[in-house]
């Protein structure tokens, strides 16, 4: 079933709007409301990942809860599991029970990373959101075409 025969036109290649569609589906990646990305394909490493990431990818965990998770995290050390989350305010039995299928916490040494590190990952982060935009963007504008 093809979705829509529109050609987008890139520098380098062209590909269709359905093969476009395919791609973020195979590959896990949802696209919200809001523009932001998530990766559904595998669990999110909380012990490892940024206060942008745990925003962008967990449901019900804003920037603040985010933050607060991030903070914990670098007063405590690595979280052992998940209901050690509910030790933190604003995260809530319902909370954890949205979230639970979609975080892990690595079994070993816990790898964290400096405020340089975080930042990075924190623009790369961004960067990639705003390329997605940009591609979904043209991708509109093609289909309407």
């Amino acid at each position: 079933m093809a979705i829509c025969q529109h050609t987008l036109s890139f520098p380098i290649l062209q590909i269709s709007f359905s093969v476009f569609l395919k791609f973020f589906v195979t590959t896990g990646l949802v696209l919200a409301g809001s523009g932001t990305a998530a990766y559904a394909a595998e669990p999110l490493n909380v012990n490892l990942a940024t206060a942008s990431q745990l925003e962008s990818y967990l449901p019900g965990i804003g920037k603040v809860k985010a933050q607060a998770i991030v903070d914990y995290r670098n007063r405590n050390g690595p979280f052992d599991g998940p209901e050690q989350l509910l030790e933190i305010k604003g995260v809530g039995s319902h909370t954890l029970d949205r979230i639970r299928s979609l975080i892990k916490f690595d079994s070993g040494r816990a790898l964290f990373f400096s405020q340089a590190s975080q930042q990075h990952l924190d623009a790369r982060d961004q960067a990639i959101r705003e390329g997605i935009k940009r591609i979904v963007t043209r991708a509109k504008k093609a289909a309407h075409n």
